[in-house]
Parts: structure tokens; sequence; C-alpha cells
């Protein structure tokens, strides 16, 4: 999906989650950053105008990502 559409920020979440569970934190880290800068600022973007039930919320990218990085550095 990324690749039909580069600025899904729930598709780059959803790797972001699957590479921390992977263990891939650098991976993670590049993938949840890609999907902050798709939100430009907004505190979430709702995906059902796209057929899609899912909300992406900056609060969580946010969250899931200081739990990457803590991982990455410590």
């Amino acid at each position: 999906s990324i690749k039909m559409d580069p600025f899904l920020a729930v598709a780059y979440y959803l790797r972001a989650l699957c590479h921390v569970d992977s263990r891939c934190h650098d991976a993670a880290l590049a993938d949840f950053n890609l999907a902050l800068d798709c939100l430009r600022s907004a505190p979430l973007i709702n995906y059902r105008q796209l057929g899609l039930k899912h909300r992406l919320y900056a609060c969580d990218l946010l969250y899931n990502m200081c739990g990457s990085e803590c991982v990455c550095v410590c």
C-alpha cells in the first residue's frame, strides 16, 4: 500500500509496528518518522472516507515512537 500511496500514514505506522515486533527498532523509527510527516501536524487522520476502519492518532504514534527510541538508545 505504500507503493500505491506514499502519503498513507497508517501504512507506515503499521509497518513500523511490524518492525518493532521483529526487534528492528531503527527501521521502526524511520517508519514512525515517515508516518509523523504524513500527519502534517494534525492530531489524527480518520480513514473512514477511504473505506478503512482506522484512525491514526498522533499521540499513539508518538507513544510507540518513544518506546522504539528508548530501546535504540539503551
